[in-house]
């Protein structure tokens, strides 16, 4: 008895030594994309950033559009981190499309899923 009182304990210490948070849901978009004015073309790789780290990416299929609505569609799935959510819950989300900057912004939103069109340049 006396053995397994601390046995008991030693239990408790490591599994709550084990438990770790649930990772964020990612936030994915879809939509337009033009670059100067044009539809951006096929092949165009379009990375979305969050605190200066890219936590995303998709290559275009089509020109001018990137992911899709549709259940089965591909979209830019972007996955923050707990530190990016340490001080707010829903950061800012910058996004490059063809090497250029995106001049429209996205909040994070854990879970959605949301027409987002974009120009750059």
């Amino acid at each position: 008895m006396r053995l397994l009182i601390p046995v008991l304990l030693a239990c408790a210490l490591l599994t709550c030594g084990m438990a770790s948070a649930t990772p964020p849901l990612p936030c994915e978009f879809y939509g337009d994309v033009t670059i100067d004015g044009i539809p951006a073309p096929a092949g165009t790789l379009i990375t979305a950033v969050i605190n200066g780290i890219e936590r995303g990416r998709i290559v275009t299929s089509f020109p001018g559009a990137y992911g899709g609505s549709g259940l089965f569609d591909p979209r830019l799935s972007v996955a923050a981190t707990e530190d990016d959510l340490r001080d707010n819950p829903n950061p800012e989300v910058m996004f490059i499309a063809g090497g250029r900057e995106v001049s429209q912004r996205a909040v994070y939103s854990a879970g959605s899923s949301q027409r987002f069109n974009m120009t750059a340049g």
